[in-house]
């Protein structure tokens, strides 16, 4: 989620670069300002809801590792084929 989350902000980061001049205006300033505020938010938010989420059941989130570790594992492997 975390790289969608930077996926994301460097989109409007790019889009915002794009409209040249535009790009220095006040208003233009202040939606960028508001959306690197907004993505440190959410990025906090996510962070704390994981780390309680694996705190509170860490052999689920053991299990999910794994599952996620053997799916890379399988897809690697069968890539190379």
């Amino acid at each position: 989620m975390r790289v969608d989350l930077e996926d994301l902000y460097g989109e409007i980061t790019e889009l915002l670069d794009r409209v040249g001049d535009a790009a220095n205006s006040p208003e233009v300033t202040k939606l960028r300002r508001n959306v690197e505020k907004s993505m440190k938010s959410a990025q906090a938010t996510l962070a704390r809801r994981a780390t309680k989420a694996t705190r509170s059941q860490p052999l689920f989130a053991l299990g999910v590792a794994a599952a996620v570790g053997v799916g890379v594992g399988l897809l690697l492997g069968r890539s190379a084929d």
